[in-house]
C-alpha cells in the first residue's frame, strides 16, 4: 500500500472530534500534497465507527497521491458532542470545517488544493463549507441531499420512519495508533454571513503513530 492509515483527532468548539486520516508514503511534492476532506452520509451515530465505511473511497484517492480526512462529526462513535442531525442544526458543518482548518496546519498538505467530497447528508454539509470557507476550491457531491431549509424542515423528514440513503461500505482491518490534529476554525451556522477566525497549529502527532 502506497499510503498510510491513522485514525486521528480535532478540536471543533471544544469537543474532540475522531477521523481516518490517509497520506501518500515518500516526499511531498512542492507545496505538498492535495487533499480532500470526506463528507459521509447519514450513518446511524450510535452504529458509525470511525475505520469502517467509504474505505474503498478514500483507498482510490489516496493511491492517486492526495491526502483524504474522514470526519466522524460530532456525536458519532467515540466523538465527543451530541449528535443532532445534518439538516436544521450548523454542529455537522462545523466539524467539517474544523477538519478543512486542521489539514491546512498539516505541513505535508498543499492548503490551495483542497476539496470536498460529500455523500447524502455530506453533500448538504460540503456545499454549507463551500459558502463557508473560502479556500475550498472544489467538491465533488454523490447523490448530495441539496435543498432549501423549508424543505428540509417540512418534506425531508414526514410523518413515520426516515428512510436515509446510501449504501454503508464494508471495514477494512483497523489502521495504525492515532494522532491528534490541531484545532481548527470555529465556523458560523451555514446562513450566517462568511466570516469567521481562522485558527490551528502545526500537526502534532502521537507516540508510535504510524501505518
Amino acid at each position: 500500500m502506497n499510503y498510510t492509515r491513522q485514525v486521528v483527532s480535532y478540536q471543533s468548539e471544544g469537543l474532540r472530534i475522531y477521523a481516518l486520516l490517509t497520506v501518500p508514503r515518500g516526499t511531498p511534492p512542492p507545496g505538498g500534497w492535495p487533499a480532500i476532506v470526506f463528507n459521509h452520509g447519514y450513518i446511524p451515530p450510535d452504529k458509525y465507527r470511525t475505520t469502517e465505511r467509504y474505505v474503498a473511497y478514500q483507498d482510490a484517492f489516496a493511491r492517486a497521491g492526495f491526502v483524504t480526512l474522514k470526519s466522524d462529526y460530532r456525536g458519532h462513535g467515540d466523538s465527543e458532542g451530541e449528535a443532532r442531525g445534518g439538516y436544521t442544526d450548523p454542529g455537522y458543518t462545523v466539524d467539517v470545517l474544523n477538519a478543512a482548518a486542521s489539514l491546512k496546519k498539516d505541513p505535508r498538505v498543499n492548503r490551495r488544493r483542497l476539496g470536498l467530497w460529500g455523500h447524502s447528508m455530506g453533500g448538504q454539509l460540503s456545499l454549507r463549507a463551500l459558502l463557508v470557507d473560502r479556500d475550498l476550491k472544489a467538491a465533488s457531491l454523490w447523490a448530495g441531499v441539496v435543498a432549501g431549509y423549508d424543505i428540509l424542515n417540512t418534506d425531508w423528514n414526514p410523518p413515520g420512519p426516515a428512510a436515509h440513503p446510501g449504501q454503508p461500505e464494508p471495514p477494512l482491518p483497523a489502521p495504525a495508533q492515532s494522532e491528534c490534529l490541531p484545532e481548527g476554525i470555529r465556523g458560523p451556522p451555514p446562513a450566517a454571513a462568511p466570516r469567521h477566525r481562522r485558527q490551528g497549529r502545526a500537526l502534532q502527532l502521537s507516540a508510535g503513530a504510524g501505518g
